[in-house]
């Protein structure tokens, strides 16, 4: 049978035990008379070859109509175990993230500290510099934050961060390099 709405089968399902009570009724009333009249009783066995017909069509109506209904369960349970599995797959994730993130506010601090550790030591280097009157070599020996940058850019090109990851200044693609390959060394 082609799938049909509930009100559908629903109306057929009434039409069909309509039609089976009638006939059964019918059958009632001929019942007396067939055993006396062959013509009455070649009627009564049209009637009941009908009623069965009409139940065969009413059984199989029932059991289309269970047989969808154990689908839409059997495919709203597999829909709730999928939503089961991504929601327990986005709590996990959910973990890993807290931990991303403790990991990268450690590696921020440490990166941090890193660039005050440079910035300090690149402006004590130019300090010396000026105190012994080489102010070329103390101005390359200042620190720059271009150089940071570019290295920043650098590393993050290294480990394939997704553009968009982090905002970031634009950078020419010919000053990408590492902080030690871009910053000049005055005086070795």
């Amino acid at each position: 049978m082609s799938p049909m709405t509930i009100g559908e089968r629903e109306a057929l399902v009434q039409d069909a035990a309509t039609q089976i009570s009638k006939l059964a009724i019918q059958a009632q009333l001929l019942e007396p008379d067939a055993k006396r009249d062959p013509r009455i009783k070649q009627e009564l066995e049209a009637l009941r070859s009908e009623r069965a017909a009409a139940e065969a069509v009413l059984r199989e109506l029932l059991q289309g109509a269970r047989d969808e209904e154990q689908a839409a369960e059997t495919e709203a349970a597999s829909a709730e175990a999928d939503r089961q599995h991504h929601l327990a797959e986005a709590r996990r994730l959910g973990i890993e993230r807290v931990e991303a993130a403790k990991a990268f506010d450690q590696a921020a601090r440490q990166f941090a500290l890193s660039l005050e550790g440079y910035h300090r030591l690149c402006q004590q280097q130019a300090n010396e510099l000026t105190a012994m009157g080489h102010r070329g070599a103390a101005d390359a020996a200042r620190p720059r934050a271009h150089r940071v940058t570019c290295a920043l850019a650098y590393a993050l090109r290294q480990v394939k961060v997704p553009a968009g990851a982090i905002d970031a200044p634009s950078v020419s693609p010919s000053h990408v390099r590492s902080l030690l390959d871009a910053d000049p060394v005055p005086i070795t």
